[in-house]
């Protein structure tokens, strides 16, 4: 018998409906830091976990616009469970793109609601042939994502054995045979996002769960995954995908900062104007509506990003044109754009806020430290701006000058 699809719109809709409780939940995940349980069984009820997953494997295989939007509703509810959402749910597009068909099929049939972090932060990892396959040790870090997830990628670069020392290569590690490590929360933001290390002791990884990452650089013609499926959706350039997730995480964060800021327009007085509600003081209303209409840009921006890595990778498929470095880092860079936008208005609201939006436990807090997370990493665009440049200008003039 066969199973109806849900929509897009019905999944949104569960996903607003689990609003209040998240939103209860933020100190506890914060605290424990990753969502609960409870959490996880009901985004598996729900269906989140099958969004991108192909028809072929029981999913829904939905645009990666849609799952975008998926990602912003859930991170307006709770920050921290919106990256461990985003961060795990999904790299299946990164598997039934470049991995193998019968290791596509091996994932899926262990667990049909994948999950699992990916990560290259590994300095002391190490990847060993044994006979037909590989023995792997290390710990990895940031694996966000790691707790519930049914599998960890760990990235290997320079990857000895038939792969070649120049060659990276991802290894896929079903759960029960990783250990996810206590040592997330001490951050300043996104305390609850499960980006724990995770770590390895001599495991055995079959050569057929192993996928190279030769599709990383620049595409041209069918992958492995569009081929299998039929759908030029798993023919894209990973550059072009990894940092939507977050820029979507960093929209439903400034989403949830305005719904705060909204809270506090209809239940606390104006400070220049005692006696007066903040709702009613136009000063007040002039940082809810300038916000209100940057956050918007930024979905638009999150939601075309993805409609240009699906356009980029229809023309490689079709052998038309390259989906290279340059076309994947300008996505990127808007979705950094995204974010640090995010950051702006956000730090806006806060500071419109009043001191005791500061206060230990206030959501307004939370959402700020959470933004500095997202905006602060290792990753920041501004360090590989001029790179992107030259990427850019050294393919074409982006105009001819005026005469």
């Amino acid at each position: 018998m066969s199973t109806s699809i849900p929509t897009i719109d019905d999944l949104l809709a569960q996903a607003i409906a689990m609003r209040p409780r998240l939103r209860e939940l933020q100190a506890e995940t914060e605290e424990r830091t990753y969502p609960s349980a409870e959490t996880y069984q009901q985004f598996k009820a729900a269906g989140f976990f099958k969004v991108m997953t192909p028809r072929a494997f029981g999913g829904y295989e939905m645009s990666l616009k849609d799952f975008y939007r998926l990602v912003i509703e859930i991170a307006r509810s709770c920050p921290s469970t919106g990256w461990w959402y985003a961060l795990g749910a999904a790299h299946t597009v990164q598997i039934c793109s470049y991995a193998a068909p019968e290791t596509q099929r091996k994932v899926f049939a262990f667990d049909p609601d994948f999950s699992g972090p990916w990560t290259f932060s590994s300095p002391k990892g190490t990847f060993v042939p044994d006979g037909d396959g590989y023995r792997i040790d290390g710990v990895w870090h940031f694996a966000s994502g790691g707790p519930h997830a049914s599998f960890m990628m760990a990235g290997i670069a320079g990857a000895e054995g038939k792969y070649g020392k120049a060659k990276s290569v991802t290894a896929l590690i079903p759960r029960g045979q990783f250990e996810v490590l206590p040592d997330w929360g001490d951050i300043v933001g996104m305390q609850g996002s499960g980006s724990n290390s995770v770590r390895m002791e001599n495991v055995f990884v079959p050569a057929d769960m192993i996928f190279e990452h030769d599709y990383f650089q620049s595409m041209l013609g069918p992958t492995p995954g569009s081929r299998m499926h039929g759908n030029p959706f798993f023919g894209g350039l990973f550059a072009g995908f990894a940092e939507g997730g977050l820029a979507a995480v960093g929209v439903g964060t400034g989403l949830a900062a305005l719904d705060e800021y909204e809270f506090m327009l209809r239940n606390r007085n104006s400070v220049h104007n005692p006696g007066l509600r903040r709702i009613d003081d136009r000063e007040f209303l002039r940082k809810f509506g300038m916000a209100l209409g940057k956050l918007e840009m930024a979905r638009g921006a999150v939601l075309y990003g993805a409609e240009m890595y699906l356009r980029n990778a229809e023309l490689s498929v079709a052998g038309i044109e390259p989906f290279d470095q340059a076309k994947a880092r300008t996505i990127d860079g808007a979705y950094h754009a995204v974010e640090n936008a995010v950051f702006e208005v956000i730090d806006d609201l806060a500071r419109a806020s009043s001191s005791t939006a500061f206060r230990k436990g206030q959501r307004m807090l939370r959402y700020y430290r959470d933004i500095l997370t997202l905006t602060s990493r290792g990753d920041f665009f501004e360090f590989r701006a001029a790179d992107v440049a030259k990427m850019v200008l050294d393919k074409a003039p982006l105009a001819q000058a005026a005469e």
